[in-house]
């Protein structure tokens, strides 16, 4: 359309001293024309599409003002009857502020923000509500004024943007479209059901971003539903007055987005808050909220059910499978039918439960998925969420099962080709933490112990390369050899050796993809947490000298990439895990052991990590002479007297705690 759009204006630029015969016939383009492009910008995911609809707008513009002045040079009479140009009005002003909303900047919405203040000032409509004559317009364009669609774009790009304070600048907006109405009488200003929908779906957005289960995070959901009450109330009053004419209903969409809030806060209160209004919507006055407002013949839908079954999912409540389970039994006595995201949040409420059976439901409730198809035909997510519930179900063979489960995917997607199947990333990150779960028990599962079947997993998304493994999937594995070394097994493979291995695949993986140039698979580069891991399971290594022997020069190499990584810096966990080498691969009180310790301690004190365990082991370790001289005359080092940090200059611990800034 932009094309087009340019094609059009080059035709016209190139007859611009033609006759008025021939300007009649010019293709001009019209105003439909370019609020189709600016529309299509708003919707298009170009980083840009906001600069280039306002650039539009700005086109629109000259070319009017163009066309304009090229008609008060002609000797025509009813000038005004042959403006070819279209001035832009307020629909194209709306289109563009919806073009900077969903540009995905953060400032995209401010930018809209300002567009709505100025346009206010340019019709006059802010000179309503103020008595400032020095930035009065003389002659406002009217045709500028902005109306409830002009404001509610504005509305709904707070709603979705991120910024934390989006309900106060929707409820300022709100609150100004009211004071417009009651001032002028103008219904464009009234605020309408999707006004308020907004602002409660930014406070719905407000509680996740909270993160649930804390105070903040339920007053943003009681926010939300005083915004509903404060609907209902003009909707009441409106009915009491007999106007025909309100704006404002509260409908199962705004019911679903206040349970919505309800559900992310994490708590079982309000998956208990969520479930009343629920019934209250059902007409159960015995289990409703009492005195919470329900409009007569608004009635739930497969949503509504699915938002209530997704809060107990949340809740971390024990019962909350069960609870779910009853809903979905109220759900098809109602004639109400569920669908895939119903059956994938009852799976993710089992998932969370604490029924010893939970993991043997949840795949009953994928079977049936599969056996009936249709509305709720599993997907990716039915699989993934199976998976993880076998991950934390207590069965020990639940890890077993995830990865059957997986296998069967990969079948069933062979087979038919179905996207929806395709196992993802989240799938196998589900059955590695499956088996991470289990690597710290010591038991083997058909001759493997769990850290071999864990990084096995890792070997297949690492062949297949859709999806290919990430740090994150790496650390996984990494952890799982980390916690079956705290087994102490003295047979199978060497957790030492395989954690070296894999920090050294991860680095040529990097390295590989960098001389590739590709940025496609996921980033495998070790971070401090990678380096971690390897260097606490080289400090469990304790059963033979070789063993020992092997496992020191492992973390010091370890330990030394980390220092000279371009990419992290060690941490505090860093130098603990260190000085566990020191203490359990090294002779007590040798010179090699004094040594690297007090070379440690004061690259730790250099670092600013030192912490209180840091120094209780330094102070154990070392001979007190060696302390005072390390620590200073002004610090008593005898061993009965222990040393804290405060005793200690700021410096060597100003980032314990705290996040560290790059070298």
């Amino acid at each position: 359309t932009e094309r087009l759009l340019a094609k059009c204006l080059d035709l016209v630029a190139k007859h611009e001293h033609c006759s008025m015969e021939d300007y009649m016939k010019l293709p001009y383009p019209s105003a439909e024309m370019y609020n189709m492009t600016i529309s299509a910008l708003a919707k298009s995911s170009s980083k840009n599409a906001a600069q280039r609809a306002i650039a539009l707008l700005e086109l629109m513009s000259q070319e009017h003002h163009r066309n304009l002045t090229w008609i008060s040079e002609q000797d025509v009479d009813e000038k005004d009857y042959i403006v070819r140009s279209p001035r832009p009005d307020i629909i194209n002003y709306t289109t563009v502020m919806n073009s900077y909303c969903k540009s995905g900047t953060k400032h995209g919405i401010k930018q809209a923000q300002a567009m709505l203040e100025e346009l206010e000032h340019l019709s006059g409509v802010s000179q309503k509500l103020t008595d400032d004559t020095e930035n009065r317009i003389e002659t406002p364009l009217l045709y500028l004024t902005p109306d409830e669609a002009c404001y509610n774009a504005v509305i709904t790009g707070w709603a979705r943007s991120p910024h934390h304070d989006a309900p106060t600048h929707i409820e300022r907006l709100l609150q100004r479209m009211d004071a417009l109405h009651e001032c002028t009488g103008d219904s464009r200003f009234q605020p309408d059901n999707r006004s308020f929908h907004m602002l409660i779906t930014a406070y719905a957005k407000s509680v996740q971003q909270k993160g649930g289960n804390n105070e903040a995070s339920v007053q943003a959901a009681i926010s939300a539903e005083n915004v509903l009450c404060a609907m209902y109330q003009r909707y009441s009053d409106s009915t009491n007055d007999n106007n025909d004419e309100t704006l404002v209903k509260p409908d199962v969409m705004v019911y679903n987005s206040v349970l919505n809030a309800w559900a992310h806060t994490g708590t079982a209160d309000g998956a208990r808050r969520a479930e009343s209004i629920l019934f209250g919507l059902l007409g159960k006055p015995s289990r409703k909220i009492h005195d919470f407002p329900i409009v007569e013949d608004v009635l739930p839908n497969t949503v509504t059910f699915n938002t209530v079954i997704n809060a107990w999912a949340k809740s971390g409540d024990g019962d909350a499978g069960y609870r779910s389970e009853k809903l979905l039994d109220v759900m098809s006595s109602c004639d109400i039918r569920p669908n895939t995201i119903t059956f994938n949040a009852l799976m993710n409420a089992w998932s969370h439960s604490k029924a010893p059976d939970a993991g043997e439901r949840i795949e009953s409730i994928l079977r049936y998925m599969l056996e009936q198809g249709g509305d709720v035909k599993p997907n990716v997510i039915s699989f993934s969420t199976a998976i993880f519930g076998w991950g934390r179900s207590p069965d020990d063979n639940g890890a077993v099962r995830a990865e059957l489960l997986l296998e069967e995917m990969e079948r069933l997607y062979n087979e038919s080709k179905e996207e929806a199947l395709k196992p993802n990333e989240s799938c196998y990150e589900g059955v590695i933490l499956s088996w991470l779960h289990r690597s710290g028990n010591g038991n083997q599962y058909n001759g493997s112990y769990a850290a071999e079947r864990a990084e096995a997993v890792l070997k297949i998304m690492k062949n297949k390369g859709q999806p290919a493994p990430g740090l994150k999937q790496y650390n996984r594995v990494l952890n799982a050899w980390l916690k079956h070394g705290s087994t102490g097994a003295k047979e199978g493979p060497n957790p030492v050796n395989r954690a070296r291995l894999l920090l050294t695949e991860m680095s040529s993986n990097t390295t590989e993809d960098r001389d590739a140039k590709r940025s496609v698979a996921p980033s495998t580069t070790p971070d401090v947490f990678a380096y971690n891991y390897v260097i606490a399971t080289c400090a469990l290594a304790t059963e033979t000298a070789d063993g020992r022997r092997e496992a020191f020069f492992t973390a010091v190499d370890t330990f030394n990439r980390l220092c000279k990584s371009k990419d992290c810096d060690p941490n505090n966990h860093s130098y603990r895990m260190m000085f566990d080498v020191c203490v359990n691969l090294l002779p007590r009180f040798s010179d090699s052991q004094t040594d690297l310790m007090e070379k440690l301690f004061k690259e730790c004190c250099k670092d600013g990590l030192l912490s209180n365990d840091i120094v209780r082991t330094t102070q154990q370790h070392l001979s007190p002479s060696l302390m005072q001289e390390i620590l200073g005359p002004g610090v008593n080092v005898h061993k009965k007297k222990r040393i804290f940090i405060r005793d200690l200059p700021d410096a060597w611990s100003r980032f314990f705690g705290k996040r560290r800034q790059s070298r």
